[in-house]
């Protein structure tokens, strides 16, 4: 489910948030398609600009890609267990709860390790959970505490089981190898239609219908699986950018504010 979710945050086409960011969104929209292509108001009903419907992105951000959750009220206990992905190849949040400010920074580096920081304010103590470990916990009090290791899981990895056809086809050398030892396979992946798209590689084996060498099969979803990519590590990834430009006279809202300094934390590394 995260790399399902990860796929949706980076979307730019229809549904997805880039593509009303696209269109000069400054708020979250009751739907993803408010304003059609060409610009008019979709005549859909309930069709608010301003509206918290698909809001809870930020939630996603929060909670599953920076990990932070509750264990007590005000966050004088916390959790932080990120769930880091290549495409996003670092995250750096700040939230500031009734508790004081905490702090969750990852990076995912090219040589295949990973480093994490976690502030923790004063009076309070968290369980950070460090990922790609298999359930290793830290429990931590306030402070700056940071950790770096090569994790048992390899967070530059592109292709998984649950991987669908649809973002196969988006994947040069992962529609080559499938050409190479199963053609059917590779144009199904090639083919962009709903149906097919929604495939996944875990399906393929089981597909006894479709033309292919099972041998061959499983020689293409090793080396599927084998494919690794560098982490997007400056800014958004390729094909991702800042928002475009809006016309002359238009202009985006920021809802940055300025923050109050904080309190010297103790600093621990691992």
């Amino acid at each position: 489910m995260p790399r399902l979710a990860y796929r949706l945050f980076f979307r730019r086409d229809f549904p997805s948030w880039l593509r009303c960011v696209d269109q000069g969104a400054t708020t979250i929209w009751e739907r993803w398609n408010s304003l059609l292509p060409d610009g008019t108001v979709s005549g859909t009903g309930m069709n608010s600009r301003n509206h918290y419907a698909f809001g809870a992105v930020a939630e996603f951000l929060f909670s599953c890609a920076a990990g932070l959750t509750p264990l007590s009220p005000g966050f004088t206990r916390a959790k932080i267990a990120p769930l880091p992905d290549r495409r996003l190849g670092r995250l750096d949040l700040r939230y500031r709860s009734a508790a004081g400010d905490y702090a969750v920074r990852w990076i995912i580096r090219g040589d295949g390790t990973f480093a994490l920081s976690v502030t923790v304010p004063s009076g309070c103590t968290a369980e950070i959970w460090l990922p790609g470990t298999e359930g290793q916990v830290k429990a931590v009090g306030a402070g700056i505490h940071r950790f770096r290791y090569r994790p048992s899981e390899d967070f530059c990895r592109i292709c998984f089981p649950d991987t669908p056809l649809d973002e196969i086809g988006e994947m040069p050398r992962a529609v080559e190898i499938l050409r190479r030892y199963t053609p059917a396979f590779a144009g199904m992946a090639e083919s962009g239609g709903p149906e097919t798209g929604s495939i996944t590689l875990s399906d393929l084996s089981g597909m006894t219908y479709i033309p292919h060498d099972p041998d061959a099969l499983r020689t293409a979803l090793t080396e599927l699986y084998a494919l690794r990519s560098p982490p997007e590590t400056d800014g958004f990834p390729p094909g991702i950018p800042t928002a475009k430009p809006l016309p002359p006279g238009k202009r985006r809202v920021s809802n940055q504010t300025r923050r109050k300094p904080h309190a010297v934390l103790p600093r621990h590394s691992v």
